[in-house]
């Protein structure tokens, strides 16, 4: 049998256990949207590099807006060319290279 002043522990470590869990769900989501936008970003950034390659700094910039990013820039290098691309506070980079065609 308990004791008269060991009741409703039960109670007060079940409010702890639901709070951390409630904390670390929480945590997880946050994790896993961030992790979201980068993955956005960089599809983005990839999707504008080889726009950029094939049709120009206009083209990246179509590419990076359809993607939902904004283009922060577009550096040409020969027939290369980097571009970094914004979500929010997440960044990408990519790189394309113009390559001689399929055949």
């Amino acid at each position: 049998m308990c004791k008269k002043d060991e009741r409703g522990q039960a109670v007060v470590i079940a409010a702890f256990l639901v709070g951390f869990m409630v904390a670390v769900a929480i945590l997880v989501t946050h994790v896993a949207a961030a992790a979201n936008t980068q993955a956005e970003a960089q599809t983005a950034a990839d999707a504008a590099a080889l726009a950029g390659v094939s049709a120009g700094d206009r083209g990246a910039r179509t590419a990076a807006t359809a993607n939902g990013a904004d283009l922060a820039s577009v550096i040409h290098q020969g027939d290369e060319v980097l571009v970094r691309v914004t979500i929010g506070s997440r960044s990408a980079k990519a790189r394309a290279k113009l390559t001689g065609g399929l055949g």
